[in-house]
């Protein structure tokens, strides 16, 4: 509620949102995989699976 607040009174950096908030940045690995993936598409559904067959 308070972000929809902000952004229906104009705010349009979401930047100027989460320094109000204390927000931290955090790092992730991106090996062996992008953990940020995304299935979007058969194709990348395909990748997804061979991603994770490869870590069972």
């Amino acid at each position: 509620e308070d972000l929809r607040g902000h952004l229906q009174n104009g705010l349009r950096k979401i930047v100027q949102w989460t320094e109000m908030h204390g927000a931290r940045q955090a790092a992730f690995s991106s090996t062996p995989f992008d953990p940020f993936f995304n299935v979007n598409t058969p194709q990348d559904l395909e990748t997804a699976s061979a991603l994770l067959k490869d870590r069972a």
